[in-house]
């Protein structure tokens, strides 16, 4: 009985040490597996403990990205569309009693030899004013730089008279004159002929428009190109200009 026993416990034994082919290659298949997921888990952790204490990449207690965001330039969303220079510039009030190709056609002459120029209108021509200016970008002429809108008073005017005084005109005179003023001064015009009131009167208070605009290269160009239109331009009525002559070439 006793030899019986040792045989089989010595056959198994012999197979535990010389295991079958399949079990071999499960046990390679799941050493291989083992090994794969140790190397993700070391992967991972190193990736972990690197990428946000590197000490190249803190800058002021902030990271790369952080410090490119602060220093990056930042925008101007400023109303106006250019910085005119402070110079003097001829001033075309607009009025209503004309329409905007005569104040096209005053512009257009003034730019001959000014730069810029702008359009000045109140209450009720200020339709006539953003036309004369689109007018004069669309012949590209010029360009619009600035649009500057603000309130002013202007004095009404005086029905009656005291013998030996004149006649009081109003503040700002807007039929069609021309005056030359500073640029910036738009929320400042008080007084051009004086601050007295009229008996009963009061004073108003008006919406004001002035668009400034520019010459373009184009035109300047043209004007090298063509004295004797330039001339013609300089000395002519700014009333019988037809818009189709006076296009520069793009």
């Amino acid at each position: 009985m006793s030899t019986k026993r040792v045989g089989t416990a010595s056959t198994k034994n012999t197979d535990l040490r010389n295991p079958s082919p399949q079990v071999a290659t499960e046990s390679r298949n799941l050493q291989q597996i083992k090994e794969k997921s140790d190397n993700i888990k070391n992967t991972a952790s190193s990736a972990n403990l690197t990428t946000p204490t590197k000490a190249s990449d803190v800058k002021g207690g902030k990271s790369d990205i952080d410090a490119k965001l602060v220093t990056a330039p930042t925008v101007s969303t400023s109303p106006s569309t250019q910085e005119v220079p402070l110079e003097p510039r001829q001033v075309i009030a607009v009025s209503a009693s004309k329409g905007p190709t005569a104040f096209f056609n005053l512009a257009r002459k003034f730019l001959v030899s000014d730069e810029m120029c702008d359009l000045s209108a109140l209450e009720g021509a200020i339709v006539s004013a953003v036309d004369a200016a689109h007018l004069l970008e669309r012949s590209r002429l010029a360009k619009i730089v600035r649009v500057q809108t603000s309130y002013v008073t202007v004095e009404p005017k005086r029905k009656k008279t005291t013998p030996g005084t004149p006649p009081l005109q109003p503040i700002l005179s807007h039929e069609g004159g021309i005056s030359s003023v500073q640029p910036g001064d738009s929320h400042s015009v008080a007084s051009l002929h004086g601050m007295g009131r009229s008996t009963g009167g009061r004073e108003l208070r008006r919406a004001r428009i002035v668009i400034t605009v520019q010459r373009t290269e184009s035109y300047k160009q043209w004007l090298d190109e063509n004295p004797l239109q330039r001339v013609i331009t300089e000395d002519g009525d700014e009333e019988q200009i037809i818009l189709d002559d006076i296009e520069p070439n793009p």
